[in-house]
Order: C-alpha cells, then structure tokens, then sequence
C-alpha cells in the first residue's frame, strides 16, 4: 500500500456521522473547520492530507472552506445538529449533513 493509498484508509477510518454538541471542545479551542456542503469531505481531507495548497487556498477564499463561525455553532447547538467530522490533526473537519 503507498503513502497516499494509507491517507485515504485513515481518512475512512476517522470519517463519521457524530453530534455537533460532542465536538464543543474542539470548537473552542478553535479545533474544527468548516467544509460546504457542495465539497467532498473525504476528498477535502486528503488533499490537506497531501498539503495541496493550489486546491485547497482557492476553497478557503470562497469561504468554502474555514473556521466555524459562533453563529453557525450556536445554531448547530440549539438544534441538536449532527454532521459529517473527519479527523486530520490537529483538525477536525466539519460538514453539516
């Protein structure tokens, strides 16, 4: 198995469907990014993975991609929100579903 082939495994592995009120501790210590929706999150995740920053800076300009705003979060937490996290540290990756 090559380098890239292990990323996408743990990737697999650290991709899940939790409660938003269960990563509060990451969002506060400004732990957590934000995905759009229209993005892959698997696909996101790998390419931070492999440090692309021609495909990832162009989705961070557009605000597809970046911190979780209060406004968003609190919203998430009042509505019992699950989403989409994909682990890739420091980071966990977050995608409303």
């Amino acid at each position: 198995m090559d380098k890239k082939e292990e990323i996408i495994k743990n990737i697999e592995e650290n991709t899940s469907i939790i409660e938003w009120d269960e990563l509060k501790f990451f969002f506060a210590r400004g732990e957590t990014i934000f995905i759009s929706k229209n993005l892959d999150i698997k696909e996101i995740a790998l390419q931070i993975c492999l440090d692309n920053k021609i495909f990832i800076e162009p989705l961070m300009q557009s605000n597809q991609i970046g911190k979780i705003q209060d406004d968003t979060a609190k919203l998430w937490f009042s509505e019992n929100k699950k989403v989409l996290a994909c682990v890739v540290r420091p980071f966990i990756l977050v995608q409303e579903i």
